[in-house]
C-alpha cells in the first residue's frame, strides 16, 4: 500500500475486496485529509465504495456532518446504500427517518426477502410508526405462524399499540416462550433502556428454562458488543 492515502486508492481496494477495513479506517482517521477523502468516497460512482464510506463517515465526521451524510445517502441510487443509511440514521437521528415511514411500510407488502422485511419492522419500531400497523397486519396475515417474520410482526405490533411495558413484563415473567427471541431483540435493539436491561437480567436470573435464559444472555451480549 502506498504511504499516502487517497480516494482512488481506497476505492480500488474496496472494489477489489482487498481492503483490511479496520486498518484502512484507522489510517484514514489519522490522515489530515481524511474528511476530504470521505467526501469523495461518498460521491464515488461505485455503490460498494459509497457503502463502505458510511462507516468512514461515522469514524471521521462530526455528528452533525455524519447525520447530514446519512440524510443524503438515504436517497442513494443503490438500494443497499439506502438501507444501510436508514439503519444508521435510525440509531443517531430517528426523527430523520420518520418521513420515510410510509414508504417503508409499503415495502412490507412488496416481493422482497423476508430478512429485509424483518429489518424494516425493527426500523418502524425504532422510529415509533403506529401508522404502519395496517401494513404490518396485512403482512402478518400472509405468513405462517411458525415463521420468524410472523413472530417479529407480533412483537412489533404489541410495541406500537401498547408500548414497551407488555413486552418487558413478558421477558421478566416468561410470559411468551415462543416469541422470547424477538422480545429480547426489541429490548436490546430497539429500546436499549435501563428498564430493558433489567428485564433481561431478571430473565437470566428467573427463567424456568435454559433456552429462554440463553436468548436473554445472547441479547445482553449483543447489546454490550454494540454499545
Amino acid at each position: 500500500m502506498r504511504d499516502r492515502l487517497d480516494a482512488a486508492l481506497i476505492a480500488a481496494l474496496v472494489e477489489d475486496g482487498n481492503a483490511d477495513s479496520d486498518q484502512l479506517l484507522s489510517r484514514l482517521e489519522d490522515d489530515p485529509s481524511g474528511s476530504s477523502i470521505v467526501n469523495q468516497l461518498l460521491a464515488w460512482p461505485i455503490g460498494d465504495v459509497r457503502f463502505w464510506a458510511l462507516e468512514a463517515a461515522m469514524r471521521i465526521y462530526s455528528r452533525h456532518e455524519y447525520v447530514r451524510a446519512l440524510d443524503e445517502a438515504v436517497h442513494d441510487r443503490d438500494e443497499d446504500v439506502r438501507s444501510e443509511a436508514i439503519g444508521r440514521l435510525v440509531d443517531v437521528a430517528p426523527d430523520h427517518v420518520l418521513p420515510f415511514a410510509n414508504s417503508l411500510a409499503k415495502r412490507l407488502l412488496a416481493t422482497i426477502p423476508s430478512l429485509e422485511k424483518v429489518f424494516i419492522l425493527w426500523t418502524l419500531a425504532k422510529i415509533g410508526a403506529p401508522d404502519a400497523l395496517p401494513q404490518i397486519a396485512l403482512l402478518r396475515s400472509s405468513v405462517p405462524d411458525w415463521s420468524q417474520l410472523a413472530r417479529v410482526c407480533d412483537v412489533v405490533s404489541v410495541y406500537l399499540t401498547q408500548g414497551e411495558q407488555p413486552v418487558l413484563d413478558s421477558i421478566r415473567l416468561h410470559g411468551d416462550h415462543v416469541r422470547m427471541e424477538e422480545m429480547c431483540t426489541l429490548a436490546w435493539h430497539v429500546l436499549a433502556t435501563p428498564a430493558a436491561r433489567d428485564a433481561l437480567d431478571q430473565c437470566i436470573a428467573n427463567s424456568p428454562d435454559g433456552e429462554c435464559r440463553a436468548k436473554c444472555q445472547y441479547a445482553l451480549q449483543r447489546w454490550d458488543s454494540e454499545s
